[in-house]
């Protein structure tokens, strides 16, 4: 009678064909299994907490009944573990510092990442919203031109400038103040006698900054000498 075949592994192949059993088990365990497996071990040399954790010892097969096997006086007692020195406490309470270590450099390199990734994702979406908030400040400059009532949108524009300062979202005060490369962006220059050199006399276009970054510069035009 022809044998049934073995059924298929449900997660499917690997990537060297085989199951994906096979695979998972090849897989090299992470910073964190790793430093679980060096904590046991530790704690079953005795390395940790001044003892030894209370676990069966694998022991070779003893040929013959067990009565006939010489117990020392006292009753039977425990072999002791046969251990190379690198194996020993101080080997691996050194092993356990690199492993804490490490998963420690790992822990706050992965927060800094996830945080600047999800902060570089809110100032994208930031700045898409202060060209919409540019939009409605040129419309209301050409209707204010023109004699027609603003007040609507003077609304919708204070509330933008609400919810973005909710957001930690503050423009730049560039007016007035020396031209700074950090935080202005210089279009154009214009003969100044009244101010001092590299002052910002007029801004093209405001800037903006979250907490410590910027998400725009000001355009600005900075002053010069006469002439």
């Amino acid at each position: 009678m022809v044998g049934q075949p073995a059924p298929a592994d449900p997660r499917g192949p690997g990537p060297d064909g085989g199951s994906g059993r096979r695979f998972a088990a090849q897989q090299s365990p992470g910073p964190q299994a790793e430093l679980i497996g060096i904590n046991l071990e530790c704690r079953s040399l005795g390395a940790l907490d001044g003892e030894p954790i209370d676990e069966p010892v694998d022991r070779e097969p003893v040929d013959g009944p067990l009565e006939e096997r010489d117990e020392p006086a006292g009753g039977p007692q425990a072999e002791p573990l046969d251990l190379e020195p690198q194996a020993g406490p101080d080997g691996c309470e050194e092993k356990l510092k690199r492993a804490l270590a490490d998963y420690a450099n790992l822990q706050r390199r992965t927060e800094s990442q996830i945080s600047a990734r999800v902060e570089d994702g809110v100032n994208s979406a930031v700045s898409d919203m202060l060209r919409v908030r540019d939009d409605f400040a040129r419309a209301r400059e050409a209707y204010s031109a023109g004699g027609t009532d603003t007040a609507g949108l003077d609304s919708v524009m204070r509330n933008l400038d609400a919810l973005l300062e909710a957001r930690g979202v503050r423009p730049i005060e560039a007016l007035g103040g020396p031209f700074d490369p950090n935080l202005h962006e210089a279009v154009s220059s214009a003969p100044r006698p009244d101010v001092p050199e590299g002052t910002v006399v007029e801004e093209v276009r405001r800037g903006y900054r979250s907490r410590n970054r910027i998400i725009r510069p000001t355009l600005a035009v900075v002053s010069t000498k006469d002439g």
